[in-house]
């Protein structure tokens, strides 16, 4: 037989949520099953026992302990938002550094598809001052690009503006969450 139903019912007549009609079948299940008379004395004779003892008061110090443990909860959400900030900013940084290292590979690599250039780096250091001169050049070209771009699309100067205020706006948060750390 599965006597389960009946000690969820005896559980529920000690809290006093049972309909009649179950009452009455537990009633008549216990005059039945000595077992599930056993266990509903166990239980009555349980909660006389917890409602005969006095409420026990908690610790000494278990409200500044918890206290401190709400504080260190409540603590944690700075670092989500300071990894959050930190991935901001480094794609903010790749968004402004990606475009002057592609300037540079591209003059690079069209520096070394010369066919004396090859032989002349590693011949004359004044091929290694013309490398310097084709990048400041390519740099120069690349300023130039940039700055007839924002002339022609009315959109990039707003956008260049938005990730340099992005930029600055994450070294402040990354300052402000990390106060600790000096930032120069």
């Amino acid at each position: 037989m599965n006597h389960k139903p009946f000690v969820d019912r005896m559980h529920a007549a000690l809290d006093g949520e049972l309909f009649p009609t179950e009452r009455d079948e537990l009633t008549a299940h216990l005059t039945a099953c000595t077992d599930c008379q056993t266990t509903w004395d166990a239980l009555i004779e349980t909660q006389r026992l917890l409602k005969a003892e006095p409420l026990a008061a908690p610790r000494a110090g278990f409200t500044g302990r918890f206290r401190a443990r709400l504080q260190a909860q409540r603590s944690r959400p700075r670092v989500v938002w300071g990894a959050l900030v930190l991935g901001f900013g480094a794609v903010s940084a790749a968004a402004i550094i990606l475009p002057l290292g592609f300037g540079l590979l591209f003059s690079g690599w069209h520096f070394a598809s010369q066919a004396t250039a090859n032989a002349a780096l590693y011949n004359s250091l004044t091929t290694i001052a013309a490398l310097v001169a084709v990048i400041l050049q390519a740099l120069l070209t690349l300023l130039s690009a940039l700055a007839e771009l924002v002339l022609a699309h009315p959109l990039t100067g707003p956008a260049t503006a938005s990730a340099l205020t992005i930029v600055l706006l994450w070294l402040y948060l990354l300052r402000k969450l990390t106060p600790e750390a000096v930032l120069r």
